[in-house]
């Protein structure tokens, strides 16, 4: 009786170190502004050098059809060990896209049609 517990046990433990994780977050159109900041947070920082440095400035959310948009500015260290400057994002389609993806203007119609005034 033991030993069957503990094989039963010991396969419940298996199975669930074996069994895949939770899915990644994704944006909730519409339904929560927080959980929606913190995933773009967490699609900024997979961009970063130093993802624990990140320091936010102002996050705006915005629901454009089906798609949920965030904007923001991000600060963090680069190579070096300095913070960079405010550097600003838009994530959307579950990447990150920062101003030194893009040419200027590219970036700037990006922003316009996407972010909040």
């Amino acid at each position: 009786m033991k030993v069957q517990i503990a094989v039963t046990m010991g396969l419940a433990a298996i199975l669930a170190a074996c069994s895949p994780g939770p899915s990644a977050p994704k944006f909730a159109n519409g339904k929560d502004e927080v959980a929606n900041q913190i995933h773009a947070q967490i699609l900024v920082e997979k961009r970063l050098r130093e993802p624990a440095s990140a320091q936010y400035g102002s996050l705006a959310v915005a629901d454009i059809g089906l798609k949920t948009v965030v904007c923001g500015d991000v600060n963090a260290k680069n190579g070096f060990g300095g913070y960079t400057g405010p550097k600003r994002f838009i994530a959307m389609d579950e990447r990150a896209v920062f101003a030194a993806d893009l040419s200027a203007e590219e970036f700037a119609k990006l922003w316009a049609a996407n972010c909040p005034p």
